[in-house]
C-alpha cells in the first residue's frame, strides 16, 4: 500500500515537472512581444516558485498523509482496546450478576421446594386437626342444643307407656310453674272411658286438672288462661256433658274462680285447629299429639315435652295462643253458672 502511495506521489512530481519545464521555457518565447524581458524572468521565477510550493505541498501532503494513517492506527487501536477492555469489564460484571442471580433463584427454589414440602405436611396435619375439631365442635352443638333444646316423646302403647303415663309427666311439669300457664285445647273432644280397664287414666286426667286449679288456689301461679274451641256457640253443657264431664266441670270451676277475682281466664272460639298444647311459664312445653277416633272425637296418642328456656321453639306457640287469646272476650256460658 506505502509502495503505491509512493509511486503516485513520483507521477505527481513527474507531472509537474512535466507542466512546470514547457511553462519556464515555452511561455515567456510566446509572451515575449507582450511582455519585457525583466517581466519574462519574473514570470519564470513566479512559475518555479508555483512549482516548488506545489511540489513542498505534495510532500506535506504525503507526510502528514502518512503521519495522519499512524495517528488514526494508534488511536483506533486504543479505541479498540479501551472499547474492547469495557465490554469484557461489563461482560464479566454481567456474567458475574447472571451467576449471583443463578445462585439466589436455586436458593429459591431450594426454599420453595422446602416450604412446600413442610407446608404440604403441615396443612394434611392442620386438616387432620380441623377434622378433629369439626367433630369435637358437633359433640359440643349437640350437648349445647341439648342443655339450650330438651325434647322427650312420649308414645302411648310404646315401651310401656299409657296415657295415664302421659298425664302424670304433665303433672310433674305444671307443679314447677311460677309464673303462668296458657293451654290451647282441640275442638274435637277426648273420650272419656269409665271402665275399669281406664280407671288408672281417668285417675291420673282428674289429677291433672284438679293440680291446674290447686296452683291457682294458693296463687303458686299468676295466670292460667285457656282457650277452649267449641263446635258452636251453645251453652258447654250441651256440647260436653255425659261426653266430656271432667273436662265440664274443670271449665265450670274455672268461671267460678275467674268470678271469684282469681288467676284463671277461660275463654272460648269456634273451630280453629284441631291441637292441644300447655305452655307452662313461658320456656317449657307440652304438646298433645291426638288421633281421630269416630265423628268429633279424639284420643290422646303421644306427647311431646319439650323444655326451651331460650324461646327456639316455644316463641311460635306463645305467639300464637296470643294472637288468639287477645282477640277473644267470650267466656264459656253455662246453663247453671
Amino acid at each position: 500500500m506505502n509502495n503505491r502511495k509512493g509511486f503516485w506521489l513520483i507521477l505527481f512530481w513527474g507531472i509537474l515537472f512535466l507542466l512546470t519545464f514547457p511553462a519556464y521555457i515555452i511561455l515567456p518565447k510566446l509572451l515575449k512581444d507582450i511582455i519585457s524581458p525583466e517581466d519574462a524572468d519574473v514570470f519564470k521565477h513566479f512559475i518555479i516558485t508555483i512549482a516548488a510550493v506545489i511540489g513542498v505541498h505534495l510532500i506535506d501532503l504525503f507526510f502528514l498523509h502518512r503521519y495522519m494513517k499512524s495517528i488514526y492506527g494508534e488511536l483506533t487501536s486504543e479505541i479498540s482496546k479501551n472499547l474492547t477492555g469495557h465490554v469484557d469489564t461489563k461482560l464479566e460484571l454481567f456474567k458475574i450478576e447472571a451467576e449471583e442471580r443463578s445462585r439466589l433463584s436455586k436458593e429459591r427454589n431450594k426454599s420453595l421446594t422446602e416450604f412446600h414440602q413442610t407446608s404440604s405436611v403441615v396443612v394434611q396435619e392442620e386438616i387432620k386437626n380441623l377434622t378433629q375439631n369439626f367433630g369435637l365442635l358437633d359433640e359440643r352443638v349437640k350437648k349445647l342444643e341439648g342443655l339450650l333444646l330438651h325434647v322427650e316423646y312420649l308414645v302411648v302403647g310404646d315401651k310401656e307407656v299409657t296415657e295415664a303415663t302421659i298425664y302424670q309427666r304433665a303433672i310433674n311439669e305444671i307443679v314447677k310453674a311460677s309464673d303462668s300457664i296458657d293451654i290451647f285445647t282441640s275442638h274435637l273432644l277426648e273420650v272419656e272411658n269409665n271402665n275399669v280397664e281406664n280407671d288408672e287414666n281417668n285417675k291420673k286426667r282428674n289429677e291433672y286438672f284438679e293440680t291446674l286449679l290447686k296452683l291457682c288456689a294458693n296463687n303458686q301461679v299468676k295466670k292460667y288462661r285457656r282457650i277452649i274451641q267449641i263446635p258452636k256457640d251453645d251453652f258447654l253443657e250441651n256440647i260436653f256433658e255425659g261426653k266430656a264431664d271432667t273436662y265440664l266441670s274443670h271449665i265450670k270451676q274455672m268461671r267460678e274462680m275467674e268470678k271469684n277475682k282469681k288467676n284463671t281466664h277461660p275463654r272460648v272460639m269456634l273451630p280453629r285447629r284441631p291441637t292441644t298444647y300447655v305452655i307452662i311459664d313461658k320456656k317449657v312445653l307440652l304438646w298433645q299429639i291426638n288421633q281421630h277416633i269416630k265423628d268429633e272425637q279424639m284420643q290422646m296418642y303421644a306427647m311431646y315435652i319439650v323444655e326451651d328456656s331460650t324461646n327456639i321453639l316455644i316463641r311460635h306457640f306463645i305467639a300464637e295462643f296470643n294472637g288468639y287469646y287477645e282477640n277473644l272476650a267470650e267466656r264459656p256460658k253455662f246453663r247453671s253458672v
